[in-house]
C-alpha cells in the first residue's frame, strides 16, 4: 500500500506572501540595476551636508532630488522600452502592477529619505553637533536659520511630484524619446504647479508659505502615480524597444514640449523671484522709514529736554 499517496497535501504558501516576496525581489532587482547613480547622489548628499558642511538650505536637497528624477527615474520606469523587452516582460508571472510598483518604490524611497533626513539635518544643525564632539572650529558653527520654512516641505514634495510624473510618462511611453524627456517634463510640471500654488498664496497671506502648494503637490503625487498604474495595467505591449512609427517626429515633438514646459517653469520662477524681491525692498523701505521716525522722535525729545528753562539758583541767606 502506497502511504505517500494517502498523505495530506502540503499546504501552499498564502497568496499575499507570494506577492510580497515577488515584489521584494523586483525591488531588489531594480536597486541592483540602478545602484550606480543612486550611490553617487547619496555620496554627494553626504559630502555636502555632513562632511564638508557647505550647504545650509533646502534648495540643495531639491537639486539632488531633481537630479535623481533626470538620471534615474526615466531609466527605471522605462527600462523595457529602452531595452526592447516590454512584450516579454508583460508575459512574466508577476504581472504589471507589481512591476510598476517595483519601479516606482526605490526612487520614491530615496527622495523621501533625501528630503526628510536632509531637512532635519539642516533645521537642527546635526553635523555641527556631531563635529563638536571631536573638536571646536568653523565646522561647529550652527547653520543660519532658514526664514522661509516652507522650503523644507518643498524639499520633499517637489521631487516626489516630479518623480511621479516621470514614472507615469516613462512607464506608459511607446517610444524611447518619451522616456528620455520624461524627467524634464516631470520637473516642469511639478515646478509649474508649485509656483502656481505660491501665486495663489501670495494675495491670501502676503507671502508664499506652502499652505496651498504643499497639498497640491501631495495630491499630484498620489493621483499621478495611481493613474499611471491604471494605464500601465491596460497598456498594449510595444516590441523592439518601442520602435513605433514616427520615433524621430515624436522625439522632435516631445523636445518642443519639454522646451515649452521649461520656459514656462523659468518664467514662473522669475515671477516668483521678482515678487519676493519687490516685497523685500518694500519691507526694507518701511523699516528705514520706521527707523528715521524713531530717530526724529528721539531728537525732538532731546530738544525738548534742553529747551526747558532751569530755575535760577537763589543764594543762601546768612541768618547771622
Amino acid at each position: 500500500m502506497n502511504t505517500a499517496s494517502m498523505s495530506p497535501p502540503r499546504s501552499a504558501l498564502p497568496a499575499s506572501f507570494t506577492e510580497r516576496a515577488i515584489l521584494c525581489n523586483l525591488i531588489r532587482q531594480e536597486w541592483y540595476l540602478s545602484r550606480g547613480p543612486v550611490v553617487l547622489l547619496a555620496m554627494i548628499w553626504l559630502i555636502g551636508l555632513w562632511i564638508l558642511v557647505i550647504f545650509d538650505h533646502p534648495a540643495y536637497l531639491i537639486a539632488i532630488g531633481l537630479c535623481h528624477v533626470i538620471l534615474v527615474s526615466p531609466s527605471q520606469a522605462g527600462r523595457d522600452i529602452i531595452d526592447g523587452t516590454e512584450e516579454f516582460s508583460f508575459t512574466l508571472p508577476p504581472g504589471r502592477s507589481p512591476i510598476y510598483l517595483a519601479r516606482c518604490a526605490p526612487g520614491l524611497a530615496f527622495l523621501l529619505v533625501n528630503g526628510l533626513l536632509g531637512s532635519l539635518t539642516i533645521a537642527y544643525s546635526l553635523p555641527q553637533r556631531l563635529w563638536s564632539l571631536c573638536f571646536s572650529g568653523g565646522l561647529t558653527d550652527p547653520f543660519a536659520p532658514v526664514s522661509a520654512i516652507h522650503w523644507y516641505g518643498m524639499a520633499v514634495l517637489l521631487p516626489c511630484a516630479a518623480h511621479a510624473v516621470t514614472v507615469a510618462l516613462a512607464a506608459n511611453a511607446r517610444s524611447r524619446a518619451v522616456v528620455n524627456y520624461s524627467g524634464m517634463l516631470g520637473i516642469a510640471a511639478a515646478g509649474s504647479l508649485m509656483v502656481f500654488g505660491f501665486f495663489l498664496e501670495d494675495p491670501l497671506w502676503q507671502k508664499p508659505n506652502g499652505f496651498i502648494a504643499g497639498p497640491m503637490l501631495f495630491a499630484m503625487t498620489v493621483l499621478v502615480l495611481r493613474g499611471g498604474q491604471h494605464f500601465y495595467c491596460g497598456k498594449e505591449a510595444t516590441g523592439s524597444g518601442g520602435a513605433v512609427g514616427g520615433v524621430r517626429r515624436a522625439g522632435v515633438l516631445w523636445f518642443i514640449a519639454m522646451l515649452m514646459g521649461l520656459l514656462v517653469c523659468l518664467a514662473a520662477f522669475f515671477w516668483l523671484w521678482r515678487s519676493v524681491a519687490v516685497r523685500s525692498s518694500a519691507e526694507m523701505e518701511r523699516t528705514l522709514i520706521r527707523q528715521e521716525n524713531s530717530v526724529r522722535q528721539l531728537q525732538l525729545r532731546q530738544q525738548q529736554i534742553h529747551s526747558v528753562p532751569t530755575p535760577p539758583v537763589q543764594p543762601e541767606r546768612d541768618n547771622h
